[in-house]
C-alpha cells in the first residue's frame, strides 16, 4: 500500500492546535474582553473560531464546565490526538466565576500527570496581584495579564504571536528569505523532542542570556539549529560556520581568523576569516572539542567581550607596510573596525557544538580539550537523535525523496516507512536518512513511480528491528566503501571520522556545483571547484588560489600524509582510506587540479577517464 504521492499539496499534519480554557468564552462582554477573544482567535459575531491564512492556528475552546477532571480529559485527548498532533499551547485563565483559584487547581492537576509533563501552559488573568509568582511556582511556562490596571487590553494579535513563539511547541516555520540568508534548510519534524529543542532555541535567541553549546550525535543538524537560532536574534549580519579539524591546523587558523597579504607564500591578497565575516551576525563553530590547541587558546581569549560588548581578533601574519598593500588591507576590513594596533573589532554572537561527550572529564582529557574553554562555552542545548524522534521519519524521508526524485509523481510504500522506522539510526541520524532517500530515488527504474522496499539500500532491507546502520554501508554507488575506523585512540578516531566526512562533503559539493549540459539538459557539465569550496566553507566568495589550497589540504592529508599523522591514525587505516580516495574519480581529478596538473575545464574529462578505466 502506497503513501500519498509526494507532489500532492497535502501537509502531513494540519495547523498547530491551541486550546483556550476560559469561562468567558462565548459571552458578549466589554470591548476589552472582546479584544482578548479576538486575539485568541474567537469571533464574537459568529461565536466560533475561524482560522485564516493569516492566523496559522486551529483554536479550540473550553469554558471549564465539568470541573478539573473534565478539562483534564479534554486536554489529554490531544496529547497526542489520533493524527499525532499535540497542543502547541494551552492558555489557561485563573478565575472561573466565583472560584478565584480554579486555574491554579487545574494547573496542579495537569502538572501532576507525568504524561503531560511537557504540556505548554501559559496562565492568563485580568488582574495580577501576585498571581504571576504563583503561576511560576506551579510550573507554568508563562504568564500574561489580559489587561492593564486601568483595564486596557494587553493581549493583542502581535502579543499573542509573541507568546506562542516564546512558550509554544511549534515547528520551524521560517520563510524562504530567512533560509536563504543562513544557507540552511528547514528543520523538519513535529515530534515532541524536536518541538522542545526548537522552543528552547527560540527562547535563547530572543533573550540572548549567556552562551550555549549544542550537543548531539553527528548528523542531528547542529549547524542547521544554530542557523535557526540566528534567525530569531534580530541580528542583521551574516551567519557563518566552520567545523574544526585537528588534521589541518593551518587551514583552520586561516579560516577562523583570516590573513593579511603575504602571511604565507600563497596569501596573495588579504582575506577576512569566517568570524570576521559574521560581523553583526552569528558564527557557529562545530566540533569545538577538536579545535587545535593553539586555536583553543585564541578562541578562549576572543570570546571575552570588551566593556562595550565587542570582541577583537588578529588576522594571521603581519599588517603590510607597502602603500598599495596597506590600501588593499584596509579595504578588506568591511563592516568591522580596524584598530590602530591592526587588531579587528567585531560584533559577533558565538555558538559552538560537538558530538563528543565533553561533559565527561575523561573525554576532555583524551581529546586535549581545555577545561576552561569548555566551561566558558555556556549551558548545553541538546539536539535529539533520530532514534529519539522516530515519529518524524515519515515526514523527513518524504521531504528528502521530494528533493531527490526526478519527478513529483512519486509515492512511497508504507512498508518502506515501517522498515525505516524500525532501523537504528544512531550512526548517521538525519544525514544518513537523507542519503537513504537519495539512494532510493535514484534507484527508481524507468516507468516506475513508487519507492518500494527493493529501492532501499540492502543494509536497510536486511537489517532487523533496531539494527544499526552505518553511514558507509549505505554508499552502494561507491565500488570501494569507505573503510571503518578501527584506530585505538579516541582522538585519532575522531580525526579520521572528521576527515572522511570532509572528503565526502568535498565530492558532494563538487557534484552539486556542476554546470548544466546544454545538449542534454542534465547536470553533467563542467565542474566549478571554487564554487564548491565556497559552499563547503560557507563563504560568500573564494578565489581560485584559496580553492586550490583548500582542496590540496584536504586531499593531501590522505594521499600524502606526514609521518606523525600515519603514526597517529595507524598505517592500516591510512592505507585503506587512500584506496577509497583513489577509487573516487572526481576526488582524484580535483587533486590533479589543485596540484596544477590540469585546469578547471579538464576536471570533467579527467574524472570520466579515470571512471571508465
Amino acid at each position: 500500500m502506497a503513501e500519498p504521492r509526494i507532489g500532492e499539496a497535502k501537509h502531513l499534519i494540519d495547523r498547530d492546535k491551541i486550546l483556550v480554557i476560559d469561562d468567558q468564552i462565548g459571552q458578549v462582554g466589554s470591548p476589552e474582553h472582546e479584544s482578548f477573544l479576538r486575539a485568541v482567535g474567537y469571533y464574537c459575531e459568529t461565536g466560533d473560531a475561524r482560522p485564516t491564512n493569516n492566523y496559522p492556528y486551529e483554536f479550540e475552546f473550553h469554558t471549564g464546565e465539568g470541573g478539573v477532571d473534565a478539562v483534564k480529559q479534554a486536554v489529554r485527548q490531544c496529547w497526542p490526538d489520533h493524527k499525532g498532533r499535540r497542543w502547541a499551547l494551552v492558555l489557561l485563565d485563573v478565575s472561573f466565576g466565583d472560584d478565584q483559584e480554579f486555574g491554579f487547581s487545574l494547573l496542579r492537576a495537569l502538572r501532576c500527570d507525568a504524561a503531560l509533563e511537557h504540556l505548554p501552559i501559559v496562565m492568563l488573568t485580568s488582574e495580577d496581584l501576585g498571581k504571576n509568582e504563583k503561576a511560576n511556582r506551579g510550573f507554568a511556562d508563562g504568564f500574561f495579564p489580559k489587561a492593564s490596571h486601568d483595564f486596557k487590553p494587553l493581549l493583542s494579535r502581535e502579543k499573542f504571536d509573541e507568546v506562542v513563539l516564546k512558550c509554544g511547541l511549534v515547528p520551524d516555520t521560517r520563510n524562504e528569505k530567512q533560509l536563504a540568508a543562513t544557507g540552511t534548510k528547514r528543520l523538519l519534524g513535529r515530534s515532541l523532542p524536536m518541538l522542545l529543542v526548537l522552543r528552547d532555541a527560540r527562547a535563547y535567541a530572543l533573550y540572548l542570556k549567556g552562551d550555549r553549546i549544542l550537543l548531539g550525535q553527528s548528523g542531528t543538524g547542529k549547524t542547521q539549529l544554530a542557523g535557526y537560532m540566528h534567525c530569531f536574534t534580530g541580528r542583521n549580519g551574516r551567519y557563518t560556520h566552520w567545523s574544526a579539524s585537528p588534521g589541518n591546523p593551518s587551514l583552520e587558523e586561516t579560516a577562523l581568523w583570516g590573513e593579511w597579504e603575504g602571511a604565507h607564500s600563497k596569501a596573495d591578497e588579504p582575506e577576512p576569516g569566517l568570524i570576521e565575516q559574521a560581523h553583526g551576525g552569528t558564527f557557529f563553530l562545530d566540533e569545538v572539542a577538536l579545535l587545535h590547541s593553539d586555536n583553543q587558546a585564541r578562541f578562549l581569549q576572543f570570546r571575552e567581550k570588551d566593556h562595550d560588548g565587542s570582541r577583537t581578533l588578529s588576522r594571521i601574519g603581519k599588517f603590510p607596510q607597502a602603500p598599495a598593500k596597506v590600501t588593499r588591507a584596509k579595504n578588506s576590513v568591511q563592516g568591522a573596525k580596524l584598530l590602530p594596533d591592526h587588531r579587528i573589532q567585531v560584533d559577533v554572537l558565538l555558538f559552538t557544538g560537538t558530538n563528543e561527550d565533553v561533559e565527561s572529564d575523561e573525554c576532555r582529557r583524551k581529546l586535549g580539550f581545555r577545561d576552561d574553554l569548555y566551561f566558558a562555552l555556556g549551558s548545553a542545548l541538546r539536539c535529539p537523535g533520530l532514534n529519539d524522534r522516530r515519529e518524524d521519519i515519515s515526514e523527513l524521508f518524504t521531504a528528502f525523496v521530494r528533493r531527490a526524485a526526478p519527478t513529483d509523481n512519486v509515492s512511497i510504500d508504507r512498508e518502506v516507512i515501517e522498515l525505516l522506522h524500525d532501523a537504528d539510526w544512531s550512526q548517521g541520524n538525519i544525514r544518513l536518512l537523507e542519503r537513504v532517500a537519495q539512494h532510493s530515488a535514484q534507484k527508481l527504474s524507468m516507468g516506475f513511480t513508487t519507492i518500494a522496499v527493493n529501492n532501499l539500500p540492502s543494509e536497510i532491507r536486511t537489517s532487523g528491528t533496531r539494527n544499526s546502520i552505518k553511514t558507509d554501508e549505505v554508499i552502494e554507488c561507491v565500488e570501494t566503501p569507505i573503510p571503518a575506523v578501527s584506530s585505538s585512540g579516541s582522538l585519532a578516531r575522531a580525526e579520521l571520522e572528521h576527515l572522511k566526512s570532509r572528503l565526502q562533503l568535498l565530492e558532494q559539493a563538487a557534484e552539486e556545483t556542476r554546470g548544466i549540459n546544454r545538449a542534454t539538459g542534465v547536470k553533467d557539465g563542467a565542474y566549478s571547484p571554487a564554487l564548491a569550496i565556497q559552499r563547503l566553507m560557507g563563504r560568500e566568495k573564494i578565489n581560485t588560489t584559496d580553492a586550490k589550497r583548500v582542496i590540496n589540504d584536504i586531499l593531501s592529508s590522505v594521499l600524502d600524509p606526514p609521518d606523525y599523522l600515519r603514526k597517529a591514525y595507524g598505517e592500516y587505516e591510512v592505507n585503506q582510506l587512500q584506496v577509497w580516495v583513489r577509487s573516487r574519480p572526481v576526488l582524484m581529478a580535483l587533486y590533479s587540479y589543485a596540484m596544477g596538473e590540469i585546469d578547471a575545464q579538464e576536471i570533467h574529462q579527467r574524472a570520466v577517464h579515470r571512471g571508465s578505466s
